[in-house]
């Protein structure tokens, strides 16, 4: 976490990083489906198929489930850094997205 983060978060940001996740996997999704339906933009939810902190809570889907005309991607054999992972197929699907929802 120091290596990943550290360059542009500093050093110590690795504890606040830790309890913000530590916070999540407990907590999980904190939103209500009627939360959700309020959201009135384009949402593109991503994650990863094999993501071990969201993934088996079905986070992603819980999401998209909720929020009108929302769309979900979850590339099986990616992780949690979907962008870093598959960056190519991450910015075509992004922009691809943004061109269908945002442009039209």
């Amino acid at each position: 976490m120091i290596e990943l983060h550290g360059p542009t978060h500093g050093r110590d940001y690795w504890r606040d990083l830790m309890r913000m996740t530590l916070k999540e996997i407990l907590t999980g999704p904190n939103y209500t489906p009627q939360d959700l339906a309020q959201v009135k933009h384009p949402v593109l939810v991503i994650e990863g198929g094999q993501d071990p902190v969201n993934a088996p809570g079905h986070q992603a889907e819980y999401i998209a489930k909720n929020i009108p005309g929302s769309e979900l991607w979850r590339p099986e054999n990616v992780k949690h850094n979907v962008h870093m992972e598959r960056r190519e197929e991450w910015i075509a699907r992004v922009l691809a997205f943004i061109q269908r929802k945002i442009l039209t």
